[in-house]
């Protein structure tokens, strides 16, 4: 059997459809599949939830917890359970509540009326003078429930002992006793509309809940069938009321129920349709209709009127002299005890009498299975109460049968010889539904002493004492009651009529306009059990039935619609329901509107506040499955709510197509965890918006967790994206007692048991709490390693021309390498890199445009070296000297350019220790550079304190002296024990707190270099590949940077003063100097000194000098905003020394 639920999230719910259909009992399915069938977008509302066949309860505990009774000044339970108990002074309802109505709970008995009651003078007379279209309409609805009378004796199907008591009643009561005609299934198989369901299994159980699916309810057939269609069905949707919009559409104002958005008041969400049809029944359509004439919508005077419980009444023969089984089995394994078989299979039919008006129907029926444990001390108490035994000459064998009840269970003895009866009938149908408090209510006084229950009373009496019961009459109905009544049909609200001033509703469902005359809505339909103007004397399910598909014709017909009546089997892909996620938030905060203008978050909640432009939000945040939300990177999930925002509207607009990430790792800041909120909103007056909002989780200085988690920076857009003209911007926030509510919404919907809940609870916390432990933990945070054997990380090809690998040699031999990127003829232009690096910080791709993209899309051909300390050639962890490199490497490669260019000269850019080791070369006598930019050091070194520090404690000789023939700033998962000693113990190193990170390469590279970068100027891809830019150092290179530091100045490695002498000579060319201001591994000061002598030593020598505010170091180079920040410079100097 398919047992893929057939209703989406909430979350899916669009903001507009063809056709709303609210409810899901027998006419609003027929409306949802014939709509969905004439090629219309669907959309059915729900105010239950979808119980699947199995989930429906067996228990006594179970069911109590699905009951919700509405009673005056009393509400129990969830408003929408399953079982809906409405208390009235007069009459009482018992409904179903759930995707599917009350066909859930009822017996499914499928009987027409008789034709006199559809010739009455109730009727309009489209359906008194034509009652065919009406028989028409049941035949076709009887095609798709297929109604079959009860197989007595036939496939496995035994006679049943109700049935033949019910053959002994009929005896005596007059009338025609009959197999009646019962939605269900008797056989395995698809159904009419391709639906698998499983054969009856006749446990009885039909007014519970069919837990076989074999039940033909709307939920086996017409919501299955609207749904192969592309019907849209959302469930748990409790609809206000509806409204009329300018161009004739209906916006359908609804809450989402059970989302807790509740606990921070109750506005209203609202979707649009050109038609909706009510079928949420007979009380659920008038209680809409009479809140919507609350509103503003003109009716009809009647609406309301003509309630009729259908003349039901309900009583037991209690304890009978022949077995009944008449006990559902609930929980109890099939084969312990006889099976009683569905609820209702027979019908003693007293219909034909004279006078008509006192016709009835009287039908056995079954005591559902999770009340059995309560019935034997029930009817015992009853049966002293309200019973009158009609044969006293066995009381001993009653009493004996009593006592096995009590003591062995409902299932033997009295409560297994109890015959259940439910008759319907005739009654004046003058009851009235009202509203108290938005809720229906129904006045109808002495209903229950109107002669025709007496006489069924009567009847009834003579039907027990046919099988030798005790009657018992409905406990309700009693003198100290004042003999209200009970009913399962409530029918009536919306009576059909001619014109308004005779009923609500025309012969086609639609909604009179006013007081009078027979103008009315024409898209504003009714097709359910309230458009039924009177009594029908049976079951109404195929009344109703009948009438919704004669309703869906007209419409159908009047607007040129098709409705293809063919066969399409049912299709759905099969679904795993796995643990989901839901809570609910509210933030509330002041925005200001923009005019052209950019404003600051805060400025804007000032300005904000100072007009009194509140903006409160209500969002239930859910996802399908919380696993996957909780291992996805995107941690992203769906929103729905409201958000009140006077600004734009009168009333709270609703929320579409929201989505919500949690954590999610920020691309352009490191270390920086972001809260995304992305969601339309729409108005009432039918504009639409676009929110988005941040919050933003960082350790910035202070204690700052709780303002992080519970601040949100929003824009707001016209239209329905971020492309639309912003309008406003503001800040929200959430209210101490606003985030205990919000706790208290935390559920984990489609978990399997308690235990489940518990657990996925506990993860979504844990996971919750580790994300804020990482951003703010410090040295508590554990360390996160580079794994070599994961998946490659996605790479973006470069814009610039494929690269040109040259491989050349040193002066001394060493393999070196050239790489070119001919973007133009301007140039040529050639890197240099630093220590422990390669020339990959030029065209690494992480970032939006590399240097190597900004200079080849400006026409230049770019030579990217990589010398012997590049951690890309094989001699990279050997010993030599910057005197090494400043000799050997930069020489040949010039040459090999020029050679390669037809160039005299070449401009260089040349970075930290290879900008040192570059301008070694040039005060050594390196020719051919026709420009030099130098990047944060040049030939003076003023180092950062901290530097400083380790080099006058002469750490590199010292670790040196100890065996380290290198150091390198690369680790992963596969170091050894010793390296992830070393990687934990940095965790302690004494860094800024907001430098602190849990990534152990940048840890050593802080430790080995001191700060490089700025995080705020790296993005979160970049500084995730940082194991791919550093690398390697030799010890040696560290030993002489070292003497420099400490010398102030460049120097041999023996620390003889061979190149500061040269000057002026070797450094007379232009040269631009580029240095951050953050800059915390050297100071400006280094720079600027090279910068002011040789202004000073070589006037006439174009000089240039720019201190970039905000960045550190090698940011500079690979900085996320680099191309806008720092490499406008370079090219201004390129440009200018062409």
């Amino acid at each position: 059997m398919n047992n893929s639920k057939l209703s989406k999230p909430d979350t899916e719910l669009k903001s507009e459809y063809d056709v709303v259909v609210i409810g899901s009992g027998y006419g609003g399915s027929i409306a949802a599949s014939r709509m969905a069938r004439a090629g219309r977008s669907v959309c059915l509302l729900e105010k239950g939830e979808e119980i699947r066949p199995g989930d429906y309860p067996a228990k006594e505990i179970e069911a109590a917890s699905n009951i919700h009774v509405d009673a005056p000044g009393i509400e129990l339970g969830k408003e929408n359970n399953l079982y809906q108990f409405l208390v009235n002074d007069d009459i009482s309802v018992f409904q179903g509540c759930g995707l599917g109505g009350t066909s859930l709970v009822n017996a499914n008995v499928s009987l027409p009326p008789e034709p006199w009651v559809m010739q009455d003078e109730a009727w309009p007379e489209e359906i008194r003078n034509n009652p065919e279209s009406v028989y028409r309409g049941i035949e076709r609805a009887k095609h798709v429930l297929q109604p079959v009378a009860y197989p007595a004796g036939q496939n496995g199907y035994e006679e049943l002992p109700k049935t033949k008591a019910q053959m002994r009643s009929a005896e005596v009561t007059g009338g025609t006793f009959k197999y009646t005609p019962i939605n269900v299934q008797f056989k395995d198989g698809l159904n009419a509309v391709g639906y698998e369901q499983k054969k009856c299994t006749n446990c009885g159980d039909c007014v519970t809940g069919c837990n076989v699916g074999a039940k033909n309810t709307t939920l086996m057939n017409y919501l299955p069938d609207a749904v192969n269609f592309g019907a849209e069905i959302f469930t748990g949707m409790e609809v206000a009321h509806l409204s009329r919009t300018e161009n004739d559409k209906w916006q359908i104002h609804y809450r989402v129920l059970d989302s807790g958005s509740d606990k921070f008041g109750d506005e209203s969400q609202f979707i649009t349709a050109d038609f909706v049809f009510l079928g949420a029944g007979s009380l659920g359509s008038t209680a809409i209709l009479l809140n919507s004439r609350a509103k503003g919508l003109t009716t009809s005077d009647h609406l309301g009127e003509r309630f009729t419980g259908n003349g039901d009444v309900l009583a037991f023969a209690y304890n009978a002299d022949q077995e009944i089984s008449g006990v559902g089995l609930g929980h109890i394994p099939e084969g312990k005890y006889r099976s009683p078989g569905p609820c209702i299979t027979s019908v003693i039919d007293r219909r034909k009498e004279s006078p008509k008006e006192e016709g009835m129907v009287i039908e056995e029926g079954v005591i559902p299975g999770p009340l059995s444990a309560a019935m034997p001390k029930a009817f015992k108490i009853f049966s002293r109460l309200l019973g009158k035994d009609t044969d006293s000459g066995d009381s001993l064998a009653e009493k004996w049968r009593e006592v096995i009840s009590l003591f062995r269970g409902a299932y033997r003895g009295a409560l297994n010889n109890t015959q259940t009866y439910l008759v319907m009938s005739h009654d004046d149908g003058k009851g009235k539904i009202h509203l108290e408090d938005g809720r229906p209510r129904i006045s109808w006084p002495d209903a229950g002493k109107q002669g025709i229950f007496k006489k069924v009373n009567s009847t009834l009496e003579k039907a027990a004492k046919a099988i030798g019961g005790t009657f018992i009459k409905n406990p309700a109905w009693t003198k100290a009651t004042d003999f209200d009544l009970v009913t399962v049909h409530p029918l009536g609200g919306a009576p059909m009529g001619h014109s308004a001033a005779e009923g609500v509703v025309n012969h086609k469902g639609q909604v009179f306009k006013g007081t009078s005359g027979t103008d009315a809505y024409t898209n504003l339909i009714v097709c359910d059990g309230a458009i039924i103007p009177r009594p029908l004397g049976v079951n109404p399910l195929l009344t109703i039935s009948g009438l919704a598909e004669r309703i869906c014709e007209e419409i159908a017909a009047d607007n040129q619609w098709t409705i293809d009546y063919g066969y399409k089997p049912f299709v759905q892909e099969p679904q795993t329901t796995r643990p989901g996620l839901q809570f609910t938030e509210s933030m509330t905060g002041f925005i200001q509107q923009i005019n052209g203008t950019e404003i600051s978050y805060q400025d804007a909640f000032e300005e904000g506040r100072q007009q009194d432009n509140e903006c409160t939000f209500v969002l239930t945040i859910s996802t399908d499955d919380v696993q996957s939300f909780l291992e996805d990177e995107k941690h992203e999930a769906r929103m729905q709510g409201t958000v009140d925002c006077r600004l734009f509207s009168g009333e709270a607009l609703t929320v579409n197509n929201g989505y919500f990430n949690l954590f999610r790792k920020d691309e352009r800041s490191v270390n920086t965890l972001n809260m995304d909120y992305r969601m339309q909103m729409q108005s009432v007056e039918g504009d639409t918006y676009y929110f988005e909002g941040f919050k933003k989780i960082k350790n910035d200085p202070g204690f700052d967790v709780w303002s992080d988690t519970t601040t949100l920076f929003i824009d707001i857009y016209r239209g329905g994206n971020n492309q639309g003209k912003k309008i406003a911007r503001g800040v929200l926030h959430i209210k101490v007692a606003d985030f205990i509510k919000q706790m208290q919404t935390i559920k984990i919907p489609n978990a399997d048991s308690k235990k489940e809940e518990v657990k996925w609870t506990v993860r979504f916390s844990d996971f919750f709490t580790d994300n804020l432990t990482e951003a703010y933990g410090g040295v508590l945070n554990s360390i996160n390693l580079f794994n070599p054997d994961a998946p490659d990380r996605d790479r973006r090809p470069l814009n610039a021309p494929l690269p040109e690998v040259y491989p050349f040699k040193a002066k001394d031999g060493i393999d070196l390498r050239l790489t070119r990127y001919k973007g133009g003829n301007k140039g040529p232009v050639m890197l240099v890199h630093g220590l422990g690096v390669s020339s990959l910080i030029f065209s690494i791709d992480t970032i939006k445009k590399n240097l190597v993209e900004y200079l080849c899309e400006h026409n230049y051909d770019v030579w990217l070296i990589d010398n012997r300390v590049s951690i890309e050639m094989p001699d990279a962890g050997t010993r030599f000297s910057g005197d090494d490199i400043a000799d050997n490497d930069y020489e040949p490669a010039i040459e090999f350019i020029r050679q390669e260019t037809n160039s005299d000269s070449v401009h260089v850019l040349a970075h930290c220790f290879g900008s040192t080791t570059f301008t070694m070369a040039l005060l050594k006598g390196l020719q051919h550079v026709k420009s030099l930019i130098i990047s944060q050091i040049g030939p003076h070194i003023k180092a950062h304190p901290g530097n400083l520090f380790k080099s006058k404690l002469y750490l590199p000789e010292l670790l040196d002296v100890v065996g380290f023939e290198n150091l390198t700033a690369y680790t992963d998962v596969h170091d050894s024990w010793k390296a992830k000693v070393f990687n934990s113990l940095l965790k302690f190193y004494p860094y800024d707190r907001e430098d602190r990170t849990i990534n152990p390469v940048s840890n050593r590279i802080t430790f080995l270099y001191g700060q490089l970068y700025e995080l705020d100027q790296l993005n979160q891809p970049t500084f995730d590949a940082l194991h791919e830019l550093f690398g390697v150092a030799n010890i040696e290179a560290f030993t002489h940077l070292a003497e420099m530091i400490r010398e102030e100045k460049v120097v041999s490695e023996s620390g003889q003063d061979m190149y500061l002498p040269n000057l002026q000579q070797g450094m007379a060319m232009p040269v631009t100097f580029i240095h951050g201001e953050e800059n915390t591994c050297y100071r400006p000061l280094s720079t600027k000194t090279t910068y002011e002598k040789l202004k000073q030593l070589n006037p006439g020598v174009p000089y240039t000098y720019h201190l970039i505010p905000k960045y550190g170091h090698i940011d500079c180079i690979f900085g996320k905003n680099a191309h806008e920040d720092v490499y406008p410079y370079i090219l201004q100097h390129l440009e200018n020394h062409a």
